[in-house]
């Protein structure tokens, strides 16, 4: 029964709306205990979905003004347009899918750290909610408790 919602699983992982994104990577986590086979199929869009969220803008892709219904060639009043969530809590659920799936792969997990984390001197973080930051390093420190080199 799992395989049948496996495509809209995807599909919601990485939906531009951070509200499906994030129930759909929520929903993926309770799920992995029971269907580890197919939540496993589901990392290359949690990955997606925490670098999506990294280089959204507040504004979307368009302009303030486009986004704001003036300054743009079509109709000023189209319809309701939802207010893009600056929270990035996306990246926060992404994330702790993403080890939850790969936790069993030290080396995959270090691989994750150091790109999440800005692994040259110099480069800055792709995660911009504090929680997933946070989450991150305690990641890392439980890969520097595991292995002392």
């Amino acid at each position: 029964m799992v395989q049948g919602v496996e495509r809209f699983f995807k599909a919601a992982i990485v939906d531009r709306t951070p509200s499906i994104s994030s129930a759909a990577l929520v929903s993926s986590y309770h799920l992995f205990p029971f269907a580890k086979d197919v939540v496993k199929r589901f990392f290359y869009q949690s990955h997606e979905a925490v670098i999506a969220n990294s280089s959204a803008s507040f504004f979307g892709s368009g302009s303030a003004g486009s986004y704001l219904g003036f300054g743009s060639s079509t109709s000023a009043n189209s319809g309701y347009q939802p207010m893009p969530s600056t929270s990035y809590i996306a990246q926060y659920h992404a994330l702790g899918l993403l080890y939850l799936i790969r936790r069993q792969d030290r080396m995959a997990v270090t691989k994750m750290i150091q790109q999440l984390g800005g692994g040259k001197p110099g480069s800055g973080t792709a995660l911009k909610n504090p929680m997933a930051l946070s989450m991150l390093i305690h990641y890392a420190a439980k890969v520097a408790e595991e292995d002392p080199k």
